[in-house]
Order: structure tokens, then C-alpha cells, then sequence
């Protein structure tokens, strides 16, 4: 499967590379100056200063930072996981992670022009593999975080994520200036590789983000390497300085991944017919996100777009009057719920409405529509003796009718797992959302936005594996995000 989807996206690529060649063809019969096809052939090495501020990208440090702050939530994320993909397991990562290095070269060998020629891309290519895995495994084996499966001490950061990462940045800088559309290719074939490997149970999500920032990071500082060692040799003027295309008064089409945190308004929960006196109360607490989005405009105001989001958020429930349950001709009443964690994943289609408002500044607003899954959740709930059976059992033990040992097990408290479980569910959903696209800085354009998206499912509790009942839940969900963006 991995080499059909290989050829596929090479001969798309190959498309790529002529329709884009079409494009740039001069279309006035006006010869060039002589200045002007030095000015377009040669490259001047700018000295390391400016060679770091006009090449250099800070885009990995987004999830760096990132991938340390969710490191907190990583089980949660983990829950969500399990409730959606609990069987899922592939091994295409372990071959797809280097892929856009093999597309960048093939294309090289058919003819295809790139930031660097061979040499300066051997060189390129090679620092940033090693200072992709001396940062990786150097992490490893010192954070010694055990993976989710269990299996070994070597999740923190993602290697697979961070190599891919890595493949796709290096095809950004040799390809990316032509067309964006090389980047996008490359980064949505790492960012599958980074959410399989976390789909099959390899990595938490805190190695995944990381991962991406190391992968991202490496590569711009052994490009940085390579331009200090080759300085104007072996490089095409043509396909360098990124930012000379980044203007946001022209068309607004962008593909962003992002993080987000967000907040909910507190959701209805069940009542059961059996259990009058318990009223449960839901409070969802603060959530955390991660949102790939693109859109595509028919002019510099208008267009459609897509997006996809994966939100975890805290759920702690409250509850007044009681629940008892039965066990070895005692009572035993609930005496507290613990907090657990739910997961939503979104998709969403809908119209985009974009103003500039000046070379670094778009305004943007949306309206969407699409699906919600809802994962599946359990609350563990604490029982303890209720007044009259703790008397009747103090009774027994007094009257040695029982055994201390015994008088200690029926006596302390225990953990029901499964007190409440809901199940997974599934509703439409409509979204809206206004944000500002910018440039933060040279060689980087980034969006900030908010969104407010609607859902109603119909969501299956059960009670002590008992008793079930279904819900009618609206959901009012508020998302604060801020993107990394690649403009087209």
C-alpha cells in the first residue's frame, strides 16, 4: 500500500512541477537585463547573520513548547484514544517517516530544480538526520518515559515524528519556494506518520508534538550548518528567502496545524429511574486541542475551507442525595465520584470570508458544518459502609461472628470502576469562528482565531453495569487556538 501511495504522490508532485513551470514563464517577449539574470542565477552568501534571519524558521518552537505543556494531559489524550482506536495498528510509519527526502531526490533526478544540487542537499540532508537523532535519543535515554504500551522506557520524544518531521522540512526548503504545494504534501505525510504512531499505542501525545518540533528545529539548524560550510556554492538563488512570497494582501489560501485550549459550558446528565435521590451534575473543565485546517480562496475575500480537530478535556461530576449498592447482605453508599477526562473529534467543512489589511495582517471569519464522535468514558464512583449495616457488622465482630480480618475487608471503603460508563456517540455539528492571520516574523505567518462550535448527541450512560438510560446532550464548545500557517 506504501508504494502505491508513494508513486501516486509523485506523480503528483511531477504535475506539480510543470504546472508550476508554466506559471513562472516569462510571458513578456522583453529580454532581460544582464543584471537582472545575474540577480536570478547567482546567490550571494549574505554572512551568517543574515543568512540565519532571512533563512532560519522558528516554527518548530511552537511545539516544542507545546509537546512540554501537555505532558501533564498525555493520559487523557491516551483515553481518548483507547474509547476510538483501541485495536488499531499498522506498520506503514516505520517506512512512510522518510519519504519526502525520496520524493525531494527523485524529483532531483528527474530534472526537477531545488534549493541545492546534489551535493549541498547530501550535506543538508545528512546534519539534519544527525542533529534530528543526537536530540531525539539523547532525550530518550535521559527522560526514560515509559511508553503507553508498556513496553519500554523510550517514548520522550517520538523518533518516528521526529524523523518525519525532519524528511518533511527538508523537502519544504528545497521545494517549498516553487510551490507550497510540496510543503503540504510533505507536512500532511508526517503529521499521519506522528498520530499513527500514537494510534498504535507507541507514544503519548506530549512525545508527538515534541517530536515535531525536534524534527522542525534540527533541519533549519543543520541548513544553517550547511550555508555556514558551502556559503554561495551549489545553491539557486531562485528558491531561497521564503519570505519574498509572503504577502498577505494577495490570495489568503493557507493549510495550519495548531493548539488550542478551550472550555465548555456544563452538559445536561443522566437520571436514572432506580436511583431518584442521586442527581449527577456534569462540569467539564479546561480542554486542550490540536486543529489541522486549510482553505482554499476563490479571490482575495472568499473561499472554502476544511478542518479537523482532536479536543480532551477534564469532566468532573457532582451529585447530592445517594446510590447504594448490595454486596454480602450489606449496604454500602456512595461517597464519591472521581473526575475523568472525554474526547471529541470534529470535522467540518464551510465558506471562509477574508479582508487584508495590510502585507502582514489578514482578518478572517467562517461558518462550518460537520460530524462530532464523542469517546467513550467512565467515572469510578467510592462506596463506603452506610450507618446501619457498619452497626449490624460491628455487632458481628463484637459477638465474634466474624473474624477481624473479615470485619476489615466488609468494612473499608472500595472503588466501583465502572460506576457510571458512557458510550461512544455520534451527532452533526455546526461551527463558527473569526481570527486574524499575521507575520510574527520573517520567515513565519501564523493565525490566532476563535471558534464556537454546537453539538447535540445522544449520549448511553450506564449505572453500576446495570441500568441504562439516554441522554438528548447539547454541547456548547469555545475553542482559543493559535496556528503555524502555510500560505498558497
Amino acid at each position: 500500500m506504501s508504494r502505491a501511495f508513494l508513486k501516486t504522490l509523485l506523480t503528483v508532485l511531477l504535475l506539480l512541477h510543470i504546472t508550476d513551470a508554466q506559471a513562472i514563464a516569462p510571458v513578456s517577449p522583453a529580454k532581460p537585463s544582464p543584471k537582472d539574470s545575474v540577480q536570478m542565477t547567482k546567490y550571494i552568501y549574505p554572512g551568517a547573520a543574515k543568512c540565519w534571519s532571512e533563512e532560519f524558521s522558528y516554527d518548530g518552537i511552537p511545539f516544542l513548547a507545546a509537546g512540554v505543556l501537555i505532558r501533564s494531559e498525555k493520559k487523557e489524550w491516551q483515553n481518548v484514544r483507547n474509547s476510538v482506536a483501541g485495536d488499531f495498528n499498522t506498520e506503514y510509519d516505520d517506512f512512510v517517516q522518510y519519504s519526502p527526502i525520496g520524493i525531494t531526490a527523485l524529483l532531483k533526478l528527474c530534472g526537477v530544480k531545488t534549493r541545492s544540487n546534489w551535493w549541498r542537499f547530501i550535506t543538508s540532508t545528512g546534519m539534519s538526520a544527525a542533529t534530528t537523532a543526537a536530540i531525539a535519543h539523547s532525550l530518550k535515554y535521559s527522560v526514560r518515559e515509559m511508553r503507553p504500551d508498556g513496553t519500554e522506557n523510550t517514548s520522550f520524544p517520538s523518533g518516528h515524528t521526529s524523523m518525519a518531521f525532519m524528511a518533511a522540512t527538508v523537502m519544504h526548503k528545497e521545494l517549498g519556494a516553487r510551490s507550497p504545494w510540496y510543503s503540504i504534501g510533505a507536512y500532511t505525510i508526517a503529521t499521519a506518520t506522528g498520530f499513527t504512531r500514537l494510534l498504535n499505542n507507541r507514544h503519548w501525545i506530549s512525545d508527538i508534538v515534541f517530536g515535531a518540533g525536534v524534527g522542525i528545529t534540527s533541519v533549519n539548524l543543520g541548513y544553517f550548518i550547511t550555508d555556514l560550510i558551502f556559503k554561495e556554492r551549489g545553491i539557486d538563488a531562485r528558491y531561497t528567502g521564503f519570505d519574498k512570497r509572503t504577502d498577505l494582501t494577495e490570495n489568503p489560501s493557507f493549510a495550519s496545524i495548531g493548539m488550542e485550549i478551550g472550555a465548555a459550558t456544563p452538559f445536561k446528565a443522566p437520571q436514572f429511574d432506580s436511583a431518584q435521590q442521586l442527581e449527577l451534575k456534569f462540569k467539564p473543565g479546561l480542554a486542550t486541542a490540536i486543529t489541522a485546517e486549510g482553505a482554499y480562496f476563490f479571490n482575495s475575500y472568499i473561499g472554502i475551507g476544511a478542518q479537523a480537530r482532536a479536543t480532551v478535556a477534564s469532566l468532573e461530576a457532582t451529585f447530592s442525595g445517594g446510590n447504594t449498592l448490595q454486596a454480602n447482605g450489606l449496604t454500602y453508599k456512595l461517597q464519591s465520584i472521581d473526575p475523568t477526562s472525554f474526547g471529541t473529534i470534529d470535522t467540518n467543512i464551510g465558506p471562509y470570508a477574508s479582508l487584508p489589511i495590510n502585507r502582514r495582517l489578514r482578518i478572517e471569519c467562517k461558518a462550518m458544518a460537520g460530524y462530532r464522535l464523542v469517546g467513550k468514558y467512565d467515572f469510578s464512583g467510592t462506596y463506603t459502609l452506610d450507618a446501619n449495616s457498619k452497626a449490624a457488622l460491628i455487632k458481628e465482630r463484637l459477638e465474634n461472628k466474624i473474624s477481624q480480618q473479615e470485619y476489615k475487608e466488609q468494612s473499608a471503603r472500595f472503588t466501583h470502576n465502572t460506576f457510571l460508563k458512557a458510550a461512544t456517540a455520534h451527532s452533526m455539528n455546526m461551527s463558527i469562528g473569526a481570527g486574524i492571520t499575521f507575520i510574527p516574523l520573517k520567515n513565519s505567518v501564523a493565525r490566532a482565531y476563535v471558534d464556537y462550535t454546537y453539538s447535540a448527541p445522544n449520549i448511553s450512560y450506564t449505572l453500576n453495569s446495570d441500568e441504562s438510560t439516554d441522554v438528548h446532550t447539547p454541547m456548547h464548545n469555545f475553542n482559543f487556538g493559535l496556528s503555524i500557517c502555510t500560505t498558497f
